[in-house]
């Protein structure tokens, strides 16, 4: 018999809020999170907005050194990981931390820090490169850090798909959960992207939304005179439990809500013609997420939302 998956905790970081309620609001009252970039000047680029998390501070959530040696996608999921930490109500220390495991899905990785690096050695001061450099960037360092933060000793790993890196993250755990490896995950997905090296690849392909004077009228995916899309930076975690292992808070279970669970899988055909053959509910999401996925409504691209039917 298999194992039932529970959802127990949520921690989210997203450009309209720090923490699942206040993005949920912002959601809820149509509130965008699209905005001129601040990071770097964008007089040379064809794109100027994206979706950047303001006012996180990520001293009041980790020490100087870990804010120091890490790239800011570690920082967001580490957020993320304590605020799902904390809404899971989870015991500290962990009573069995060999049975707690962790994946974190990242598309880019440490991006910022690799611009950073990139830019110190054009002006010839490699000296400078921190030894750290190296551990700060990669993908799969937002699972480690995360896992040292929690406490968790269990299977650990990352998955780097772009778009579908963070559900295919939370499939993996359901799996691993399921399968009796562990008995709780943290799982989600982490991205900070918003860097030159971003958005002049963007711009190269002109995906981007072409509303720099309108930034909160861009990135309608669902809106009929939709025009591209639009970057962004953040981080959403989940805590995920073996139904018998502890009291759900949520009573959220995975087998019904469609979005992984027994449907999650690894897609890499598809017919752009034939679309869903199915008239459920899952079917009718998988076609307006597959229309949302598209510039122009000729235009569907269903391989990242393929793993919800």
């Amino acid at each position: 018999m298999r194992r039932r998956v529970v959802v127990t905790g949520l921690g989210a970081v997203t450009p309209i809020g720090i923490g699942v309620e206040k993005s949920w609001k912002a959601l809820c009252e149509g509130k965008s999170g699209i905005a001129t970039i601040t990071r770097f000047d964008t007089t040379k680029f064809r794109t100027k907005i994206a979706g950047e998390i303001r006012g996180l501070e990520p001293l009041d959530y980790m020490d100087q050194k870990t804010v120091r040696r890490t790239d800011r996608f570690i920082h967001i999921a580490l957020v993320a990981a304590q605020l799902a930490f904390q809404d899971a109500g989870l015991a500290t220390p962990l009573p069995k931390p060999e049975r707690v495991g962790v994946v974190v899905g990242t598309a880019l990785g440490g991006l910022e820090n690799v611009g950073k690096i990139h830019e110190l050695i054009l002006a010839g001061r490699n000296r400078e490169i921190s030894p750290f450099f190296l551990s700060s960037f990669i993908c799969n360092e937002a699972s480690t850090m995360v896992a040292m933060q929690v406490g968790a000793r269990g299977p650990n790993t990352c998955s780097v798909t772009a778009c579908a890196a963070g559900a295919h993250a939370i499939g993996e755990a359901f799996r691993t959960i399921q399968g009796g490896e562990a008995d709780i995950m943290f799982a989600g997905g982490a991205e900070a992207p918003i860097h030159t090296i971003l958005v002049a690849g963007l711009d190269a392909v002109r995906v981007s939304s072409p509303k720099s004077a309108e930034p909160q009228k861009a990135c309608r995916p669902f809106e009929k005179n939709r025009d591209g899309l639009i970057a962004a930076e953040g981080a959403g975690i989940l805590v995920l439990e073996e139904l018998k292992a502890q009291v759900c808070q949520w009573n959220c279970n995975l087998e019904r809500c469609g979005l992984v669970a027994l449907r999650w899988g690894n897609v890499s055909g598809f017919d752009r013609e034939k679309g869903p053959g199915d008239s459920s509910r899952i079917a009718h999401f998988r076609l307006n997420m597959s229309s949302a996925m598209g510039r122009h409504p000729s235009f569907r691209d269903d391989r990242p939302i393929r793993m919800v039917g």
